[in-house]
């Protein structure tokens, strides 16, 4: 389901309308649901029905905003940075003009394949949920989670998260928010944290309770979110823990990590003066 990720930033922002004032201000939305199963599954008990599949969207419909000239940015970097460049062959062939797109192709090729796969009775399932995760003056933020059962021992699902500015409409990655210069410090820190919110000793390699850090040092996930009391790290099932660790998240505050911000950047006047 890896085409899945990215093209359905195009159905988010496509309804754009705008107003003509001209000052800051967050974007505007509505949360729309579609639902879709295919002929095997019966209005009841839709989970549990042998070779039903069903497929749920759930995504904001951008509305207004009252930024016209950043809004329009932001649309244009979702599509060319997210969108057009990763997806660029379902993109051209009309995949993703309407939000049915979605459920209805996912039902449409796991049917087709069910024979081969050898799952033609199991009950499958797909979820798709864009969620907004922050929506200030300055950053507008969505989070996109995937999961479902599509075989296998257990089902399976992750989350990224994309940021952007409305300052400027762009993407907001690590580099931006945090200098090189400061990362290693900032890494030490974090580490501090994210051991004791976990309840590890600050002390001894961290792999060693069963992590999968690279060279048993704690790195940020590229997969990241602000608020307005600090930046929220997601970690999906596999990448740094076996499954059964589930997803994890780390929470630095600002008050913690304020020093480590880039003077520049659209987070510094969230962070508390430094003393």
């Amino acid at each position: 389901m890896s085409f899945f990720r990215g093209f359905l930033t195009i159905i988010l922002l496509l309804a754009v309308s705008f107003s003509a004032f001209p000052q800051i201000d967050s974007i505007v939305y509505t949360v729309k649901k579609i639902e879709r199963a295919n002929k095997n599954c019966p209005q009841t008990e839709r989970y549990m029905a042998g070779g039903c599949t069903k497929a749920i969207l759930i995504w904001p419909e951008i509305t207004g905003s009252t930024n016209n000239a950043v809004a329009r940015v932001v649309i244009d970097r979702l599509r060319a940075d997210i969108a057009l460049k990763t997806h660029q062959f379902f993109v051209n062939g009309g995949f993703a003009k309407k939000p049915e797109d979605v459920p209805e192709t996912f039902i449409r090729e796991i049917d087709a394949d069910r024979e081969e796969w050898g799952m033609s009775n199991l009950p499958l399932d797909y979820l798709r949920e864009i969620q907004v995760l922050f929506n200030s003056e300055y950053i507008f933020s969505f989070g996109v989670y995937e999961g479902g059962y599509t075989g296998g021992a257990h089902s399976n699902y992750s989350q990224s998260a994309f940021n952007y500015s409305l300052i400027t409409g762009q993407l907001l990655s690590l580099e931006y928010i945090f200098p090189r210069d400061k990362m290693e410090e900032l890494l030490v820190a974090a580490e501090k944290i994210f051991r004791k919110s976990l309840d590890l000793p600050q002390d001894g390699f961290i792999n060693e309770h069963g992590f999968w850090f690279p060279e048993n040092k704690l790195y940020l996930s590229s997969e990241f979110f602000p608020s307005k009391d600090g930046i929220t790290f997601i970690y999906n099932p596999y990448e740094i823990a076996p499954y059964s660790a589930g997803e994890i998240r780390l929470f630095l505050p600002y008050s913690a990590i304020s020093q480590y911000l880039s003077s520049w950047g659209p987070l510094k006047h969230h962070a508390p003066p430094e003393q």
